[in-house]
């Protein structure tokens, strides 16, 4: 590993730095077993299975693809190592409690080796505790102690002295079922606030025998399974996933994290990967607003404390980041998991040298949403857990396509049929490629949008077959003149601008929310906004607008170090920039952000809440009267007063050439995508092209 003389290296200065002397492409001993790079795939909760628990084809097509793509290990799991602790959310975890799942495992670990031999595979094992609901497992949940889970309200059977050696025993049976169906070495998770972590967090264990009380006694029941598994399984290396601060009140901090991982380390510990917080925490671990690689320094915490490898985890989508943080000696080696959900071939592809050929993770957290009730899903990456189905395949009779509008459907579709052996031209109304993709990065929280855009448009310029046509409007006759084989049409949508009695006798100015994040508004934003639209897009405006002006990281940096002000009051000039403003958001439902998704949805209710961003739900607008609005809600009527008026009212469908054209082509000759077909969320337009363009 390069020294700490690298500890200025910026991602920027990596970037014609020569790949073969990259850290994250070296190999990395962990015990006896040596992985062919640092790029490690976590366990990831998929929801891909069958039965209670057993390993479908589902599982192993999406692991033989990730093997595929060469990480240097891959942790498959979690695997529940009894029945009381495979319930999660609205799902359950894969099994290992008892022999019937090892022939399924074997099938998953012998296609990963034959197309990456020298890969290592990682079982984690799991128990999910007092969160596990009895509807899902018929087990009533156990814990460390009585105190329920915010997740799970059920009443908790706290585990009996005897009954905790028994879990201990249960781990040790299944690593050896784990080593016996074809993995490498086992990890045992203690992260989330899950089982083994509601033992190790004073705040969730108030036990008076020997698992409770002081930190060693907490520390127990995993020091307990690490010996036993190294006893049983010699040679074996077992890794710990362990959370580097709890985030909640009362549990165990970094500091805390250090010990604990000392004391893992003397039992035989041989790695570890180092997460954020629990599941719990009211910090956001993984979403958007999450700056890349932010949690890095737990990991360099603990790397501190103990002398086995260490693994920085959360927030590392990008290459270029990791590889800084290896040089930082902020880690060993480095796990990124929906990375590697978006793009399995993403360590290949850095080993070819083909690193603006990624497709980067966007912390969308679809993954996250999906998985809670069925099978995980990418927005990046709509074959992700579906490599069979939409697995491209060399057409054996190419053909010529044109594809209407550059926006993210336009561009996945012309980008799959190309590779599949078609010949394309692609045809955009503007200047640009990306739509309203383009601008989709503005908004607070969601800069990493900017990847989704940048790598479609990448691997378009990088794909010789095909034809980019800018600055040109298609017509049926433009299109008639090229004679192709078959059309697709993705035009997008325009946005809905709402006629506001009385608007046209006041001078207050209306801008639609897409020019405002675009930076396109043709004047002047006032401080007294209303906002019509409560969907994601007039709340990301709202909180942008708050934020204008407001500190970046270096000048907080700064102003921290030399003490310049209050820490408190840097934080508040680090989050609004304009405390004059005041913004309100006008609603028709009742429910604000319901687009967004579940896991993502909070942080921004939040964020709205903390920048005193006003809400009225259940509300329209009336009318425009001089500099005021007239807002008709649940409780009747108010006059707000208001300088600037936003538009976030939704799109409707551009489908005009499509109606045009149906007359030249036959219907399955003729395709209709994205908004142009229905006003929706990227993740179904990005599927929609993707099933389009593989059928072709």
């Amino acid at each position: 590993m390069l020294n700490s003389q690298l500890s200025g290296t910026r991602d920027d200065q990596l970037k014609d730095d020569n790949l073969d002397h990259w850290t994250l492409l070296s190999p990395l001993r962990i015990g006896n077993m040596v992985l062919p790079n640092r790029i490690m795939m976590p366990a990831m909760h998929l929801n891909y299975h069958r039965d209670f628990g057993f390993a479908d084809e589902t599982m192993g097509a999406f692991y033989t693809e990730r093997a595929r793509g060469r990480a240097g290990l891959i942790s498959i799991g979690g695997f529940a190592v009894h029945p009381a602790g495979a319930g999660v959310f609205g799902g359950i975890l894969w099994g290992l409690w008892g022999d019937d799942y090892i022939p399924d495992l074997e099938k998953v670990t012998r296609s990963m080796k034959s197309v990456h031999p020298e890969g290592m595979i990682a079982c984690q094992l799991y128990h999910t505790g007092r969160v596990s609901p009895s509807a899902i497992t018929g087990h009533q949940p156990v814990g460390a102690s009585d105190k329920n889970s915010r997740f799970n309200s059920e009443e908790i059977h706290v585990l009996t002295t005897d009954e905790v050696i028994e879990v201990e025993q249960q781990y040790v049976s299944a690593a050896v079922r784990a080593i016996t169906a074809g993995f490498d070495c086992i990890e045992i998770f203690c992260g989330v606030g899950h089982l083994l972590n509601q033992f190790l967090s004073p705040e969730t264990n108030n036990r008076t025998d020997q698992y409770g009380g002081s930190l060693e006694n907490r520390t127990r029941i995993v020091i307990n399974i690490i010996q036993s598994i190294k006893a049983k399984l010699p040679g074996i290396p077992v890794l710990a996933r362990l959370a580097g601060h709890d985030f909640i009140p009362g549990g165990n901090t970094h500091q805390d994290a250090r010990v604990i991982a000392g004391l893992l380390e003397a039992a035989g510990a041989d790695a570890f990967n180092v997460t954020g917080g629990w599941h719990e925490t009211k910090i956001p671990q993984i979403t958007g607003e999450v700056p890349t690689g932010a949690y890095s320094w737990l990991a360099q915490s603990v790397r501190s404390a103990v002398n086995v490898p260490v693994a920085a985890s959360n927030r590392i989508n990008d290459p270029l980041v990791a590889e800084r943080l290896l040089r930082q000696n902020q880690a060993d080696f480095i796990s990124m998991g929906r990375p590697l959900l978006a793009d399995p071939y993403l360590p290949k592809k850095l080993m070819e040298k083909k690193l603006n050929q990624v497709t980067h993770c966007i912390a969308c957290n679809v993954c996250l949403d999906t998985a809670w009730h069925g099978p995980a899903r990418c927005l990046v990456n709509p074959a992700a857990g579906r490599e069979r189905e939409f697995a491209p395949k060399a057409t054996s009779s190419a053909k010529k396509l044109i594809v209407v509008g550059g926006g993210l459907g336009g561009m996945m579709a012309a980008n799959i049929a190309a590779e599949r052996g078609h010949s394309v031209i692609l045809y955009e109304s503007s200047d640009h490629l990306g739509g309203v993709a383009a601008v989709g990065d503005i908004a607070p929280g969601k800069s990493e949008y900017r990847w989704v855009y940048f790598d479609l448009k990448n691997k378009i310029q990088m794909n010789p077959g095909v034809d980019v046509r800018l600055n040109t409007m298609a017509t049926t006759t433009s299109i008639e003149g090229e004679h192709p084989d078959e059309v697709i049409i993705a035009t997008g949508g325009t946005p809905i601008l709402p006629d506001f009695p009385g608007h046209e006798a006041s001078s207050i100015p209306v801008y639609h929310a897409h020019d405002v994040l675009g930076g396109n508004n043709s004047g002047p934003i006032g401080d007294n906004v209303i906002v019509v639209g409560g969907g994601s897009t007039g709340c990301e405006t709202a909180l942008l607008l708050k934020e204008h002006g407001s500190l970046d990281a270096e000048v907080v940096k700064f102003l921290l170090i030399h003490k310049v002000l209050d820490a408190e009051e840097i934080r508040k000039l680090a989050m609004i920039g304009q405390p004059q403003r005041k913004i309100t958001i006008i609603q028709r439902s009742d429910r604000l952000a319901k687009d967004l998704n579940k896991s993502v949805r909070w942080t921004v209710l939040n964020a709205l809440e903390n920048y005193d961003v006003q809400i009225c739900i259940g509300s329209t607008v009336k009318a425009v009267i001089g500099d005021s609005v007239v807002v008709q809600g649940e409780d009747g009527k108010k006059t707000i007063p208001c300088d600037t008026i936003i538009v976030a009212a939704g799109i409707q469908s551009n489908n005009t050439l499509y109606r045009e054209l149906q007359s030249k082509f036959p219907n399955d000759k003729l395709h209709l995508i994205g908004d142009a077909a229905v006003p929706r969320q990227a993740v179904e337009a990005l599927e929609e092209a993707t099933r389009v363009a593989i059928t072709i």
